[in-house]
């Protein structure tokens, strides 16, 4: 099994990019080693099976079933057990693979998109201490990236 990728939202009207990137850079680099390295097998399997209950719960509305339905549909995977099978890949997941995974968090490839709203121009081209840089031309940033190997991308 493998984590195909890990992502980090974030909508903000009062802070800039590259602030926002190094409070993410920030908490990636302490919080997730340092909470889940001290999970206690008992915690973890607690949060765990939470989880897994949340994930087989049936929806309780209407519009909790339409919204489930609907999204299957408007992500084009017409997976309409895709609950269940979180679910089933959660219960088998261990405290081992996710303190490995919490470890991998600061060294992993990543790609930071930033978004700069009318309030916040003044801080393009900010450093955010990432090492970030622009992108002009996606193909000649995929040409400098090793991770990509021979995957195409259309």
């Amino acid at each position: 099994s493998c984590v195909s990728g890990v992502y980090v939202l974030i909508l903000s009207k009062d802070f800039a990019p590259p602030q926002l990137q190094r409070s993410i850079d920030d908490y990636l680099r302490t919080v997730p080693e340092a909470v889940i390295g001290a999970l206690t097998a008992d915690e973890f399997q607690t949060a765990r099976g939470a989880l897994v209950t949340r994930f087989r719960e049936p929806d309780r509305t209407l519009a909790e079933a339409f919204s489930r339905r609907w999204t299957a549909i408007e992500e084009e995977t017409y997976d309409w057990a895709r609950r269940a099978k979180l679910a089933d890949a959660l219960e088998a997941v261990t405290l081992e693979q996710v303190q490995a995974l919490a470890a991998r968090l600061t060294s992993a490839p990543r790609l930071a998109v930033h978004v700069f709203g009318n309030n916040h121009l003044a801080a393009f081209g900010e450093d955010d201490g990432s090492g970030s840089v622009a992108i002009d031309s996606w193909e000649a940033w995929r040409a400098a990236q090793d991770v990509w190997g021979d995957v195409e991308l259309q």
